[in-house]
C-alpha cells in the first residue's frame, strides 16, 4: 500500500538506514507468512522484543511501515521498518486473520495530514 508523504515531523525523526539484510527477512516472513521475531525501538527510546506476524507493507515516502499482529499486545500494531534493529524469521507459518482486525490501523494512514 501507498499513502502520502510523510509529515516534516515524521521525516525529522527518520533513520535514512535499513539493514540490507533485516530488509531481505522482513520480506521472506511476509512472503511466507511466518513469525517473525523483532528489536523495535519506539519514537521515546524504548526498546522491546517482539513477534509478530505482517500482514501489510506501507509506504509513506520516504518511510516504510509494517503493519503486523503483535503477539505481545494480541492486536494489529504499526512498527516503522527504521526502528528495527534485530529480525529473526521464525519456522511457524501463521494463518491470515480477517480484515476488518485491522481496520484501525489501516485507518490511520487514510486520513489526511
Amino acid at each position: 500500500m501507498a499513502g502520502e508523504l510523510a509529515s516534516d515531523s515524521v521525516q525529522s525523526n527518520y533513520q535514512n538506514y535499513i539493514k540490507k539484510e533485516h530488509t531481505q527477512i522482513l520480506l521472506e516472513a511476509f512472503f511466507d507468512k511466518r513469525d517473525l521475531e523483532i528489536t523495535y525501538q519506539r519514537a521515546d527510546g524504548e526498546q522491546s522484543n517482539r513477534t509478530i506476524e505482517i500482514y501489510y507493507l506501507f509506504l509513506n515516502w520516504p518511510i516504510w511501515y509494517l503493519i503486523a499482529w503483535d503477539y505481545l499486545r494480541e492486536a494489529p500494531r504499526t512498527f516503522r521498518l527504521d526502528r528495527i534493529s534485530e529480525t529473526n524469521m521464525r519456522s511457524e507459518r501463521f494463518r491470515l486473520k480477517l480484515l476488518h482486525e485491522f481496520s484501525s490501523e489501516l485507518v490511520q494512514f487514510s486520513k489526511p495530514p
